[in-house]
């Protein structure tokens, strides 16, 4: 086994050898780095290599963080504790809330009576069921306001431009076996002309249905605009009798 030219009287000092000193420069122990005078000095914690205290490349399981190399696991460790002290607040609460709190017959009855009058129901049906999960058309049934028909539609209208340019990129990659080269850039600009007016006739459409279902929510649909009372021919100021 070679020795370290470093490792003579004093731990990694070279002497006055040149040569040696040559050698130790390349072959200084990781964690540590040479100095002008032929001397190997460590490099701070966590560190595999560095020059004047400064880290060029951390440990295995380190990380750098603002220049110094930080264990890993104790970032980690730092977390877990965080999350366990949290789940142990949660669950003296949680004792805290069944030694104390006192449950009532009735409160529980009108706070279960209350949870199913707060979802959404069909009261266009005798009992006022709830909507069918399956059979329910949330782009175009009226929930629970006209919003949640256009956020879905604009979701359906999502898919629909993702269904159409996903094939069409597709069959574009393919035009340089179908295409002679010749005709090679004329049919890429006529590709891309096309799919760029498919897309804008996509986003007119879903852009006019969105006008006509809100439209059709205004004519159909109660709002409080419909109970409200419209008083006209009041004074136009105090002292005037018109």
């Amino acid at each position: 086994m070679e020795s370290n030219p470093c490792l003579l009287d004093t731990p990694y000092y070279i002497g006055e050898l040149f040569t040696a000193g040559t050698d130790c420069v390349g072959i200084c122990p990781i964690t540590s780095h040479p100095d002008n005078i032929e001397v190997c000095h460590p490099c701070p914690a966590g560190c595999a290599s560095c020059s004047n205290q400064e880290c060029g490349m951390c440990l295995v399981f380190h990380v750098m963080i603002q220049g110094d190399c930080v264990y890993a696991y104790s970032i980690l460790l730092a977390g877990f504790g965080v999350c366990a002290i949290l789940f142990l607040a949660a669950v003296v609460v949680r004792i805290l809330f069944r030694l104390c709190w006192s449950q009532n017959r009735e409160v529980l009855e009108y706070a279960f009576a209350h949870r199913r009058r707060s979802k959404v129901h069909d009261y266009t049906l005798p009992g006022n069921p709830f909507f069918d999960y399956d059979q329910t058309n949330v782009r175009r049934q009226n929930l629970s306001g006209v919003v949640f028909i256009l956020y879905f539609r604009f979701i359906a209208f999502g898919g629909l431009v993702f269904g159409t340019l996903v094939p069409a990129l597709g069959l574009a990659r393919y035009l340089d076996f179908l295409v002679d080269q010749q005709d090679l850039a004329t049919a890429k600009k006529g590709a891309m002309v096309v799919l760029y007016a498919l897309v804008l006739l996509l986003t007119c459409r879903w852009w006019w249905s969105q006008i006509q279902a809100a439209k059709e929510d205004v004519e159909d649909e109660p709002h409080h605009s419909d109970f409200a009372v419209v008083a006209q021919g009041f004074p136009r100021n105090a002292k005037s009798c018109q």
